[in-house]
């Protein structure tokens, strides 16, 4: 049997590439968009005669796209030798195996005139590309430098499509993890770039806060790139690479000019991120529900309705597109082929698969992938003896056309095979916004019809009449045909269609509840969480308050037990020399006491001595000779004319004091 095909070519919408779609390229980063490499982002409407070619395309209030070369290139003063005085805190193993390919001006100017670094003309005066010294490394710093600079692999621009100046949200996650551009590795700012294509699809202004729901940092102890983890059960991202490879030698520097200096510092001068490798990046935990503000919170909860483990390198590549946010969320939320339950739903039923015919779709969401059936065509009516075969037929695999031979079967079952394949392959187009009614939905150009000589020998010798007639008359059976399906034709299974979509429906709303309430007790157990920890934080001060008061008052106890013991010292060493200074008084005392006893002797002695020598000469003078026959006594004495006891004397003699007073 004669047949003839009918192909409609449908143009895509400018969707990712294709190539990179597939997920068949490997992970290297010489073959992962490697076409980027070479073409970089294409833009177009610029001037002929210019040497950049620009675009512009506002993200955020921030001009993404973009300028090809533009930025002026300084060499270094020690080529051709290429070496020169470098200085580093940091020696990390790997990285510091990998000297720079743009290490002469000449190779740096090509890679400039192929590379996207800047968005339009006015940031390329506000930085400057350098060449890299033979012995410099990319964790360098800039102490030997004249000026202000900071490292920047190629991959950042060909592959990852970021742009210099940074965003702030791009300088704010790198002044919160404290490292340099290039000290974060390939994937961690693919996750970042990725998280700014999801954010720009639906509408979200991104922040560090929400980033950090998503991500942690866990830096290594042995140094070199730094990596995001993504949280447990919060995974938005397949990874870019499962091995970045080639990236490591290309870096370059981007020196920051005069007239920059405001794009990459404060109003103090200081820089608004690190331009040189960190001894101690942070290390960051997932951002609490209670940590977030209330517009963090609602684009938390926006995030959560998409669906997870998109691939972080469609979404990257989405960002060198001009619709960037439709096709991010085309990419995001349409569905990948898959099988209905319509045909399910008809066997449990006994209805044959051939004798299905739905008459009403459910309503989705989002539109079916290019190359997906909307419903089933009925059996065409022989015209001529010939049968009309579609390629690229609408009809789904699960609802077979009109059997036909096994042969035939096995053709178009391959076909279709093929079809599925490329439909996985073929990134999803967006519809026209007026649907199949839309003025812009045309047709006629875009069928090409494929007749055999026998065919159209059947045509050719029809005149306009006859071709007419033949068009009115099948064209009146066709809406016959419709009308009789819309208002007649049995429908079986559509009640249990529709019963098991309300169902869905249900299923869906019970489930959205219980994820509202979920989030509201997550938020009432994230608050209790935060006052235990106030509370456990407070009790933690005052034991530390109270320990720090226990430890100096024994450091003050301590410090009087010190001085007493001290005090106890100089009392025992006075006491020691108050008893040998009493020991030595008391032999003083003693040798006093033995001349006072040898003095009163002498004395005494000499008194009478004296006293023997009166005597003496008063018998030899007077010629007495016993003077004690006379009264002469030595305990005596004349007083006022009289002899008086010396004895009596001191008896009667008045006190002193007495006297003094009688005196008085």
């Amino acid at each position: 049997m004669a047949s003839m095909s009918v192909e409609f070519v449908s143009g895509s919408s400018g969707g990712v590439r294709e190539g990179s779609a597939s997920g068949d390229s490997s992970d290297s980063l010489s073959s992962v968009s490697s076409h980027f490499l070479g073409e970089a982002v294409g833009s177009s409407g610029g001037d002929p005669e210019s040497p950049v070619s620009g675009n512009d395309r506002i993200f955020h209030g921030v001009p993404l796209f973009l300028i090809k070369g533009g930025v002026r290139v300084v060499g270094s003063p020690f080529e051709p030798d290429g070496q020169g005085t470098v200085a580093s805190e940091l020696a990390p193993v790997v990285p510091s195996r990998y000297a720079s390919c743009y290490a002469y001006r000449k190779d740096l100017e090509w890679r400039v005139r192929r590379t996207h670094i800047v968005r339009d003309m006015e940031d390329a005066r506000l930085i400057l590309a350098g060449v890299t010294l033979l012995n410099e490394r990319v964790f360098h710093d800039g102490r030997s430098s004249p000026y202000d600079f900071f490292f920047m692999y190629v991959a950042f621009f060909t592959h990852l499509f970021i742009r210099v100046p940074f965003t702030q949200f791009q300088t704010a996650v790198l002044r919160a993890v404290n490292v340099a551009p290039t000290q974060l590795h390939p994937n961690s700012w693919a996750a970042i770039q990725a998280f700014v294509a999801m954010c720009s699809a639906v509408g979200v202004t991104p922040t560090v806060p929400v980033f950090f729901y998503y991500f942690e940092v866990r830096p290594s102890a042995s140094g070199g790139w730094i990596s995001f983890t993504s949280v447990r059960d919060r995974t938005l991202f397949r990874p870019y690479s499962d091995s970045f490879k080639n990236f490591k030698q290309h870096y370059f520097k981007i020196i920051v000019a005069k007239a920059g200096l405001h794009e990459f510092s404060d109003g103090e001068g200081r820089p608004l991120f690190p331009f040189y490798w960190t001894r101690d990046p942070r290390r960051i935990r997932a951002t609490s529900v209670g940590d977030l503000t209330s517009p963090d919170l609602e684009a938390v909860r926006t995030i959560n309705t998409l669906p997870r483990r998109i691939s972080a390198r469609h979404l990257v590549e989405c960002l060198s597109l001009e619709d960037c946010g439709p096709k991010a969320f085309e990419l995001m939320t349409t569905p990948g082929p898959r099988k209905s339950n319509f045909l399910t739903i008809r066997k449990k039923s006994g209805a044959s698969s051939s004798t299905a015919r739905p008459t009403s779709i459910p309503k989705v969401p989002r539109p079916p992938p290019a190359g997906a059936s909307t419903g089933r065509v009925p059996p065409t009516d022989k015209v001529g003896g010939s049968g009309v075969k579609v390629l690229g037929s609408s009809l789904p695999p699960e609802v077979p056309a009109v059997q036909g031979s096994s042969s035939r079967s096995a053709s178009k079952k391959a076909r279709k095979d093929k079809g599925k394949e490329k439909d996985r392959e073929r990134v999803l187009a967006v519809p026209l916004p007026g649907g199949v009614f839309s003025p812009e939905f045309t047709m006629s150009d875009r069928a090409k019809f494929h007749m055999s000589s026998s065919q159209r020998a059947l045509i050719e010798p029809l005149s306009e009449l006859e071709l007419t007639n033949a068009m009115l008359e099948m064209s009146t059976r066709t809406s016959a045909l419709a009308w009789y399906l819309r208002n007649f034709a049995d429908r079986p299974g559509v009640a249990e269609v529709r019963a098991e979509l309300d169902r869905e429906k249900k299923n869906a709303a019970s489930l959205q509840l219980t994820l509202e309430q979920m989030v509201l007790n997550q938020d009432e157990y994230d608050k209790k969480i935060e006052q235990l920890e106030a509370a456990l934080e407070k009790t933690k001060k005052e034991a530390a308050e109270g320990l720090t008061a226990a430890r100096g008052e024994r450091e003050r106890m301590s410090e009087e037990g010190r001085q007493l013991k001290a005090e106890v010292a100089r009392l025992k060493e006075a006491e020691a020399e108050r008893v040998k200074a009493n020991e030595e008084l008391t032999l003083e005392v003693a040798k006093a006491k033995e001349q006072i006893v040898e003095l009163e002797s002498t004395i005494l002695f000499e008194h009478e001595e004296g006293f023997n020598k009166a005597l003496r000469q008063v018998t030899l003078l007077a010629g007495v000779q016993d003077p004690f026959s006379l009264g002469v006594d030595i305990e005596k004495d004349v007083f006022d004319g009289v002899l008086v006891d010396l004895n009596a004397a001191e008896e009667n003699e008045p006190p002193v004091e007495a006297a003094a007073g009688g005196d008085n």
